[in-house]
């Protein structure tokens, strides 16, 4: 998921893309910044004004690895006071507080209704397509406006820091692990089918283009819904023996898998 910077702020105010925040991340990213570029930030105690040398924040928060994230959406651009009567410019986001589970979705149209809205909450769908659209809008208070005890402000310099604290282009892989915990009640967290047993023929037929007669017990195939279709159709398509030339290995197929587990923490 690539980062949310300055160059990207007009079209995304206008298209209102779900990104992800890294709260912990922000803070830290916003502390360091401060104490290694020379800024006047000082952090003291609130009995005995008793500070901490930059090295020692350093060593500090280097610990904190386990990051919390929250869904927002940019509305808007504000000027803030940062240092003294200097004006900054800075960007407005509606905190997600509540939403329809990601993880509930159930068939692949309805994944491809959930992917849009993560890119615009505000899509339209064209005419043809409204009969199939979900039963579940999934985002209840979306608003082009500031959503009292919603939004979080964040100056434009932030975002040119060093750490990925505030990425776009979520799709629905990247709701479920990080802002619902990994939950998917397709595959319930096992993370893949047999692609050749009932049920995983059936989330097949569902989810992907890939006929289910083509498949039998032994084709492994990632979960379309947590982990993402083209890797669900992938996966079959390397496990299935269909090719008797370039394919991946055991190792490779290890690899390659290990690593799209790992970039959604299901894998350290």
């Amino acid at each position: 998921m690539p980062s949310l910077k300055k160059e990207h702020l007009e079209a995304a105010v206008e298209q209102n893309p779900v990104c992800l925040l890294g709260l912990t991340s922000w803070s830290v990213d916003y502390i360091l910044h401060k104490f290694n570029h020379g800024g006047t930030c000082t952090i003291a105690s609130k009995q005995g004004n008793k500070t901490l040398p930059p090295e020692l924040w350093n060593m500090i928060l280097s610990y904190l690895d386990e990051d919390i994230f929250c869904p927002v959406y940019p509305i808007g651009v504000t000027f803030v006071q940062i240092d003294h009567d200097n004006l900054e410019p800075a960007v407005i986001f509606n905190r997600i507080d509540t939403w329809w589970g990601f993880g509930d979705i159930r068939n692949g149209s309805d994944l491809s209704y959930y992917n849009d809205w993560l890119l615009n909450p505000s899509y339209e769908t064209v005419e043809e397509k409204k009969k199939r659209r979900p039963e579940y809008y999934p985002f209840p208070d979306f608003s082009k406006t500031v959503l009292p005890g919603q939004s979080v402000t964040i100056p434009v310099s932030n975002l040119e820091f060093n750490d990925d604290f505030l990425v776009h282009g979520l799709e629905v892989p990247e709701m479920i692990a990080f802002c619902e915990r990994g939950e998917c009640h397709l595959c319930d967290g096992r993370r893949k089918f047999c692609a050749g047993c009932p049920d995983g023929k059936a989330v097949m037929e569902k989810f992907t283009r890939i006929h289910p007669s083509r498949v039998s017990c032994g084709t492994q195939m990632l979960c379309p819904l947590c982990i993402g279709v083209e890797y669900a159709m992938k996966s079959v398509c390397e496990t299935a023996g269909w090719f008797d030339g370039k394919i991946m290995s055991d190792e490779e197929y290890q690899e390659w898998s290990g690593q799209r587990l790992k970039s959604l923490g299901y894998m350290k």
